[in-house]
């Protein structure tokens, strides 16, 4: 921002924002500095969004990515394979531990995110499975009514009396 179109905009929020001298002993701040900070929390507040929504255009690419790895099996085996091979780098170099190698403090806390992962997958697995349902449901009964609506419409009626004569 320019310092002119800050002053512009200085002069038309100034009676806004300015405040009366306080009778207390703390000191109130000028509009000019009122606007300043302002202004520069609103540009970390934006850069702050930017950089979330960079991080979920990434985090969808990446799943993306790895449905197409997926559908095609020899890449998915190839995938695989470097993914152990990358875990057992890190399991030879003590990065990874297995629960028994791990104090009693610290296996509880894997294994309490390990039933909170399990409860999430389970949760989001029925509720795949309940849209699944309601979509077959709503498919069938839509069916159904076409159906029924064949059957007593009496043109087609006609139709069929005229066929089987």
């Amino acid at each position: 921002m320019t310092s002119h179109t800050f002053d512009e905009l200085l002069k038309s929020i100034t009676q806004y924002i300015a405040k009366k001298k306080a009778q207390s002993t703390r000191d109130t701040l000028c509009p000019e500095e009122r606007l300043t900070i302002t202004l520069r929390f609103k540009m970390v507040k934006e850069k702050c969004k930017k950089n979330e929504d960079e991080l979920e255009r990434r985090r969808i690419a990446r799943r993306e990515k790895y449905k197409r790895i997926k559908s095609d099996p020899e890449k998915y085996a190839v995938e695989r394979a470097k993914k152990k091979e990358a875990y057992l780098k890190r399991k030879r170099e003590k990065k990874v531990k297995n629960i028994n190698q791990m104090s009693p403090r610290a296996q509880r806390a894997q294994r309490k995110r390990w039933r909170e992962n399990s409860k999430r997958y389970l949760e989001k697995k029925a509720q795949e499975r309940k849209i699944q349902e309601v979509t077959i449901s709503q498919v069938l009964e839509a069916h159904i009514k076409i159906n029924d609506k064949e059957f007593s419409d009496p043109l087609y009626e006609e139709n069929v009396k005229k066929r089987d004569k």
